[in-house]
């Protein structure tokens, strides 16, 4: 099992640059998509990686603990890698909770509703960065599982 610190030097200095000459050479993507892909990768590997089951458990008052403010339910509703370190269901759980905690928190404290309509609507007329950013996401994880997978586990 690997450190943060090799996660997150693997994951840019390496994956990063090879995914996104992949993105150029072979998808001949638009450059605003390719920012949102490299943002949300580069999110997914500091912020937002599988190890955010141990959220609980980096300190609040740093950078990183505020970033992941978000994330202390959720590191408290599942084990060290259990369903977080899942390749296909790990970056939907994230997501989904993610989106419950902004949606409860525009809901009840800013008291914006929402509605089904609005946001269907939203990601239809921004479909390809949606589909871009939750690549970057799902890619930044595989990378992080496979590391994990190939490295042996620390006593």
């Amino acid at each position: 099992m690997a450190l943060y610190k090799t996660h997150t030097k693997l994951n840019l200095l390496i994956c990063l640059p090879i995914t996104l000459g992949i993105c150029v050479y072979l998808l001949q993507t638009e450059p605003r998509l390719l920012l949102v892909f490299s943002g949300c990768f580069i999110y997914g590997t500091l912020y937002m990686s599988p190890d955010l089951d141990l959220a609980k458990s980096i300190k609040l008052f740093s950078l990183r603990g505020f970033l992941t403010l978000p994330f202390r339910g959720y590191s408290r509703l599942f084990r060290h890698r259990g369903l977080s370190h899942n390749l296909f269901l790990g970056t939907a759980t994230r997501l989904g909770y993610l989106a419950l905690v902004v949606l409860l928190f525009t809901y009840f404290v800013l008291k914006i509703p929402y509605f089904h309509q609005d946001v269907w609507h939203c990601y239809l007329n921004n479909k390809p960065y949606f589909q871009y950013g939750f690549l970057g996401l799902f890619l930044a994880d595989a990378f992080h599982i496979l590391v994990d997978s190939l490295t042996p586990k620390r006593r």
